[in-house]
């Protein structure tokens, strides 16, 4: 995991590292990611200092409970 990730977020065992196939913007406001159950707000993406997807929540391991999103990167385009 990069130094710049763990500077901004959380710890390893929250960080999934996503390829741009499991990212969906269903719309204006919102993506959702394949694995994560909840739509996340479009307003809550930061961007991405390498241009890859990164989003950390707790994950129960068991394919169970998962928290909210706490940091969700996705690449900008300016």
């Amino acid at each position: 995991m990069p130094a710049w990730v763990k500077a901004a977020c959380c710890g390893p065992d929250d960080v999934h590292h996503l390829r741009p196939d499991q990212v969906h913007r269903i719309s204006d406001d919102y993506y959702t990611v394949d694995g994560y159950p909840n739509r996340i707000p479009a307003s809550a993406a930061l961007p991405s200092q390498d241009g890859d997807y990164w989003i950390f929540y707790r994950d129960d391991g068991g394919g169970g409970a998962r928290s909210n999103v706490y940091c969700f990167f996705v690449p900008m385009a300016f």
